[in-house]
């Protein structure tokens, strides 16, 4: 007998495509309405979203203020985790990204420099309005505290959470 494989019921592709419809429409654009995340900045963001226990350090880390977060979010067994796939894994956000843009929930420009830039359709908004559980506003709600980490560079938000990581914050 074949034994069936075990699908964690938080890594989904439906739920990862909320959780990334999410960050694009929350943080897709800038005041100026200007598409500002870039793959990078997507990975990084998509890991906090994800593990919210480090969101406050990774904060502190690059001199933004503290964010009150619940307890029953930032305590679960998942946020406590340190898996870093979706931080390094580029083919399971490509996957998740792939997922939106089949659905025309993705807008994909690029700037100047040639750089793909990612925002969530009017499409993809829309669907988001719909959906309007418990779970979706929380996952809004942390995105619109960690604003300040969508702009500024990928790299600097990934060094903070390697040092979170390596127990250097």
């Amino acid at each position: 007998m074949d034994k069936l494989p075990y699908i964690d019921a938080d890594d989904t592709l439906e739920l990862n495509s909320v959780i990334l419809l999410v960050i694009l429409s929350v943080l897709g654009k800038n005041r100026n309405s200007k598409p500002v995340l870039n793959f990078e900045k997507i990975q990084c963001l998509f890991y906090l979203i994800k593990n919210p226990s480090k969101i406050n350090n990774i904060l502190l880390a690059n001199d933004r203020q503290e964010i009150f977060i619940e307890s029953k979010i930032t305590y679960t067994i998942e946020s406590q985790s340190i898996n870093v796939d979706i931080l390094y894994s580029r083919s399971k956000l490509k996957t998740i990204i792939k997922n939106l843009a089949i659905y025309g929930f993705l807008d994909v420009y690029s700037d100047d420099s040639n750089e793909i830039r990612y925002c969530s359709s009017e499409k993809g908004e829309m669907f988001l309005k719909q959906i309007g559980t418990p779970y979706v506003k929380t996952i809004s709600s942390i995105a619109n505290k960690i604003k300040p980490l969508a702009t500024q560079s990928a790299q600097k938000t990934i060094k903070s959470i390697n040092k979170l990581l390596a127990g250097q914050i």
